[in-house]
């Protein structure tokens, strides 16, 4: 995505103007946010009772690449939206991201194509520790709505093993709740909200639609 001033202020002069038109849907995104919400709730705790070693601040996980489903984008893109500071936070995050990411197109995009989780592309991309872009301090800004892939994320090593080599804890009972979650969200959204592709990269997907929202003003 072309990143670029226009983008911001394309953003901020919309903000009021995009919620407002959305107030007719509002009441889908709320429970979708709740259930979303709720869920994530569950499922980290069924992990930190398997993970000791996960602590705030370490984030080293969020420089993996996660799917995220379009009502996850669409939850997300709205929290931000009524939250100007978190918005702002976002796009400058956003802006150092793409400069990060731009010397390493290449691998980049041999990432998106990826299909299984020990492919080099992914471990090369992910030795680069480029953090998400709604990471601040080494906390989640986004974390009541976070994608549930995500709150799936647990490491049963310690942190300066994960900085080497994420790791990734999941128990039969947390794939089980996180498949039928992900049927709901699609039950509940089908014909409701936006289409899209399911993957790649939580940051890229998020801003592409908050533009998406922007542009329809």
């Amino acid at each position: 995505m072309d990143f670029t001033d226009g983008t911001v202020r394309l953003l901020e002069e919309r903000r009021e103007a995009i919620l407002a038109r959305a107030a007719g849907r509002r009441e889908l995104v709320a429970k979708l946010a709740d259930r979303i919400a709720a869920h994530n709730g569950r499922m980290t705790g069924l992990g930190l009772q398997a993970s000791r070693f996960c602590t705030m601040g370490c984030a080293r996980c969020c420089a993996m690449i996660f799917f995220v489903t379009p009502p996850e984008v669409e939850v997300i893109a709205f929290h931000l939206l009524e939250r100007p500071e978190l918005l702002a936070l976002f796009l400058g995050n956003s802006r150092r991201r793409e400069e990060l990411l731009t010397p390493h197109g290449p691998l980049w995009g041999r990432c998106q194509t990826a299909t299984h989780a020990d492919d080099p592309a992914l471990a090369s991309f992910y030795a680069l520790d480029i953090r998400c872009a709604f990471i601040a301090e080494g906390a989640c800004t986004i974390y009541p709505v976070r994608p549930l892939a995500c709150s799936l994320y647990n490491s049963i090593v310690p942190a300066e093993v994960c900085a080497v080599e994420p790791k990734v804890y999941e128990t039969e009972e947390m794939r089980r709740l996180h498949g039928e979650t992900r049927q709901e969200l699609a039950r509940l959204s089908r014909g409701a909200l936006p289409a899209g592709e399911w993957r790649l990269d939580v940051s890229r997907k998020v801003l592409r639609r908050l533009v998406e929202l922007a542009e329809e003003i």
